[in-house]
């Protein structure tokens, strides 16, 4: 099951592929023309038609990227959600054609364009000679660099940026400093990756870099009482930001929190974010595949499910109604719905035909909840 950045990014490892100092473009630059040698998917993206008009996110990746892979959905759907508003999308990489085909091939979930790397050149005019993919830069209306970073951090950005108030001077500053907070990182230099992921989240609470290396430091130090301190304190600075508050359930749950404890966060989700299809689905299925046995309340979870298949929209891709199924029919395996849940995982199944590894998953929890069914019948007569 594929969830959401905030559920995936708990460990700071899978935030890059690599960590290294940052180079090349930089906010407020003017963005240089895509050079790419063939467009592999999509209508072919030129910076300089997008002037007044577009708004452009350009996404360096690799097939072999891990975290890139976790990128792809959430890239479709944010093309999907703002094409209206001037926005596209292209991911750019510097493999081989063949590798990319056979790649594309495979994945029916990308909805933007695909494009081959020149040599190499856009990534070197963009990324420089050092950096972690994969990496967004975001280029606003008028031919500028607005903001760069993770493609998963590129939604609430994304936001400020068609209503015109992403602040680019800040944006700047984030950036020299992101590139301060690799730099020690690589030297691990402990003190100074406190310091200096502490001024990022003063100008930014929800800056994911910053917030990972945080947690993934405390984690490795076992120190998980100054990451729930730390998520505390960001929630009350950016109390709509829901990631945060997977951060914060992931972390109670390892902590070994108490199962009233776990519920009041979940509470505080539902209430904060009932309008939000993802976030209510999201939270369900942590609860369900995550959280310890017996410590998290099945009404919540069968609560969150319910309301986030009423709010999945009609045009939703095939594959997110999978999710969508497929975590109903887990609540309602949990509680006894049996029948239920094969009927709603029947419906997942449909809708992650030809998509791997879900349909295959899909499939898998199909039969389990089949043969669930089959003993309560035997057992019953």
């Amino acid at each position: 099951m594929k969830m959401k950045i905030f559920m995936l990014a708990v460990c700071a490892t899978i935030f890059f592929t690599s960590v290294s100092a940052v180079s090349g473009l930089e906010p407020g630059d003017n963005a240089p023309e895509l050079l790419v040698e063939k467009w592999m998917k999509g209508l072919p993206v030129k910076i300089s038609d997008g002037k007044d008009k577009n708004i452009f996110v350009i996404e360096f990746w690799a097939t072999w990227c891990q975290p890139c892979m976790v990128s792809i959905p959430h890239l479709s759907e944010l093309q999907k959600e703002y094409a209206d508003k001037g926005v596209i999308i292209a991911g750019i990489s510097t493999e081989k054609e063949n590798v990319i085909a056979e790649f594309l091939k495979k994945q029916e979930n990308i909805d933007y364009s695909v494009g081959l790397d020149n040599k190499g050149k856009t990534y070197s005019e963009y990324m420089g000679s050092e950096a972690g993919i994969p990496m967004c830069f975001l280029i606003g209306k008028q031919g500028k660099l607005l903001w760069k970073g993770h493609p998963m951090d590129i939604g609430r950005v994304l936001k400020l940026a068609i209503a015109g108030n992403l602040d680019i001077e800040r944006q700047k500053k984030i950036s020299k400093l992101h590139e301060k907070l690799q730099a020690v990182l690589n030297k691990q230099e402990m003190a100074a990756i406190f310091k200096i992921s502490e001024e990022i989240l003063d100008e930014d609470p929800s800056d994911e870099l910053a917030i990972s290396t945080l947690l993934f430091t405390n984690e490795s130090n076992n120190e998980l009482d100054k990451s729930l301190e730390l998520i505390s304190r960001l929630q009350k600075k950016a109390p709509d930001d829901p990631k945060l508050y997977f951060y914060k359930l992931d972390l109670l749950n390892q902590a070994g929190a108490a199962a009233k404890d776990k519920q009041e966060e979940c509470e505080k989700v539902l209430k904060q974010f009932g309008n939000d299809g993802e976030v209510l689905n999201s939270l369900s299925w942590m609860m369900m595949d995550r959280f310890k046995f017996g410590t998290f309340s099945m009404r919540i979870a069968l609560d969150a499910a319910e309301k986030a298949m009423k709010l999945l929209p009609a045009e939703a891709k095939p594959v997110k109604k999978s999710y969508f199924h497929a975590t109903l029919a887990r609540a309602y395996y949990n509680i006894g719905k049996l029948d239920l849940a094969v009927q709603e995982q029947e419906k997942a199944v449909d809708f992650a035909k030809g998509v791997e590894p879900d349909s295959r998953s899909a499939i898998e929890f199909l039969e389990y909840y089949k043969d669930a069914l089959k003993l309560n019948k035997s057992k019953s007569e």
